[in-house]
């Protein structure tokens, strides 16, 4: 029999009685992937994050999430730099963006990448985090997400 809305045909004359259709090959992907999330999991451990693991688990026990596992961790950890890797790569690129229509200045040359806040705050603000200039009164940036 076809399932409907697609063009996948089921022979259930080759399972095993007890081998559902949608069990069918899942043994050997299930092991494989397996062994993927364990030697990830390995790489994880003998990664050392950029932000301190100390800080990460502050803000997973002050967003409610504790927890004492050390993977757990190393993996916001490492979500976490990969967000700050790509605000910073777009920020650059904004930059990059911004300077050639310009027309560049005398002195910007191709090795100049200079990070600059309003690059930053634009690659911020396409993930829906808005700063904004730091108050008189406390000299502190604001930043709220939508």
């Amino acid at each position: 029999p076809k399932s409907e809305g697609s063009n996948t045909t089921l022979d259930f004359r080759a399972m095993d009685a007890s081998e559902s259709p949608t069990k069918r090959g899942t043994k050997r992907k299930s092991a494989a992937e397996a062994t993927q999330i364990v030697q990830f999991l390995k790489e994880v451990d003998g990664y050392t994050p950029t932000i301190p693991e100390e800080v990460t688990r502050y803000y997973l026990q002050l967003g409610g999430a504790a927890t004492e596992d050390a993977t757990i961790t190393k993996l916001v950890s490492l979500a976490t730099d990969k967000f700050i890797a790509d605000i910073v790569h777009e920020a650059k690129e904004l930059g990059k963006l911004r300077r050639s229509g310009k027309g560049g200045g005398e002195g910007e040359g191709e090795g100049d990448d200079v990070l600059e806040m309003h690059d930053l705050a634009e690659s911020l603000r396409q993930r829906g985090i808005k700063i904004s200039k730091p108050s008189a009164d406390t000299g502190a940036v604001s930043v709220s997400a939508s």
